[in-house]
């Protein structure tokens, strides 16, 4: 969520090495096989970006449909992925309710997003920082 959050919102705070190193830390907190999950991300980040003219300005249902279908995309690859590296079939179920999950906890991270994004915004100013 934040890759995608950072690449719609803020795309300059969030380049692809710092994405990448992120999934590489990922991997190694999860034991999954290294530079997985730093493919989905870099993979998350692509899409978004390729998208973010027409995700500028749109209301947050078509933004969390966009996260959506980023997602099962991100999903799909890392499902295949996986399944290559594994030599058989990966078990879907799992993954599904990861993704069912991850995508109804979107609204959740969104609004948690902004709140941060308006405070660090406030004490800025506060401070007479510009920003």
């Amino acid at each position: 969520m934040i890759v995608f959050l950072y690449s719609v919102y803020e795309p300059n705070a969030l380049s692809a090495p710092v994405v990448f190193a992120l999934g590489l830390l990922h991997d190694l907190l999860y034991g999954g096989s290294f530079g997985l999950w730093a493919s989905v991300y870099l993979a998350m980040q692509y899409l978004v970006y390729t998208q973010r003219e027409y995700l500028n300005g749109r209301v947050g249902r078509v933004i969390w449909l966009a996260f959506a279908l980023a997602t099962l995309s991100v999903i799909t690859l890392y499902w295949l992925e996986q399944s290559l590296l594994g030599g058989r079939w990966m078990p879907l179920m799992p993954l599904v309710t990861q993704t069912v999950l991850t995508i109804l906890l979107y609204p959740a991270a969104s609004f948690l997003f902004f709140s941060l994004k308006i405070r660090a915004a406030a004490q800025r100013a506060e401070r007479g920082e510009a920003g």
